[in-house]
């Protein structure tokens, strides 16, 4: 659970903070909790993220049990149930690309990149203007 977290909050919420902080807590009866923290290094400001197992239902929709920090700046939140049609068009065109590691012309089809970019778009999450 620990390390998916943080992946989770590394990659699927953009808000410009870089994780620094990680704690793991479990307690005697089984219940887990992940505190981790974040910085913005342009404003210094931190933000922390909080997970807890009793109220986890999903690891990509609607997971954390709470965010706490000052509002600067845009987010991208893929973790928003809202943003569920932005991460299937993500995930499919992940699923699509090419095995080797250096990608040649060939490789890229620009209607369906464009296609799945549009999608993603118009139904994905929306950016707002503040945290």
């Amino acid at each position: 659970m620990s390390r998916l977290v943080a992946r989770v909050d590394n990659n699927a919420v953009q808000d410009g903070y870089q994780l620094y902080l990680h704690a793991f807590i479990v307690t005697d009866d089984g219940k887990r909790a992940v505190v981790q923290q974040g910085m913005a290094p342009e404003t210094q400001y931190a933000r922390c993220y909080y997970w807890l197992s009793e109220t986890l239902s999903s690891f990509v929709d609607n997971p954390h049990a709470g965010l706490d920090g000052v509002p600067c700046g845009r987010i991208l939140n893929l973790t928003d149930s809202r943003a569920a049609p932005a991460r299937q068009a993500r995930t499919q065109l992940h699923l699509e690309l090419p095995a080797h590691d250096q990608p040649v012309a060939t490789d890229v089809r620009l209607r369906r990149l464009y296609a799945a970019l549009s999608v993603a778009a118009d139904r994905g999450p929306k950016i707002s203007p503040t945290c």
